[in-house]
């Protein structure tokens, strides 16, 4: 996995909510939902490569859907646990 930028909250809940950002967003974005969640849940929000506070790839194919899932797939195997949620948003940008 390339180098990205995680926050992390922990409780003793056996329930992770992972919550992963489209192109052009960030980990931040999802910063009130983390707030009225992580009482409850673990929750591991990301900024993907290029974004928020990951580092910045050249390459183009870093920014392949397929790199992206390869990324995502290392952290859901990172922070699983036994119950697991995902949620995901694309902010419309017309």
């Amino acid at each position: 996995m390339r180098v990205v930028h995680i926050a992390e909250t922990k409780t003793p809940s056996d329930t992770t909510v992972f919550m992963f950002h489209g192109f052009g967003g960030r980990a931040d974005q999802f910063a009130g939902q983390m707030e009225e969640l992580k009482s409850a849940f673990n929750i591991v929000s990301v900024d993907m490569v290029g974004h928020g506070d990951s580092e910045l790839s050249y390459k183009d194919e870093d920014y392949a859907f397929v790199s992206l899932v390869d990324d995502l797939e290392v952290v859901f195997d990172t922070y699983k646990t036994t119950t697991n949620f995902v949620t995901s948003h694309q902010p419309d940008k017309q």
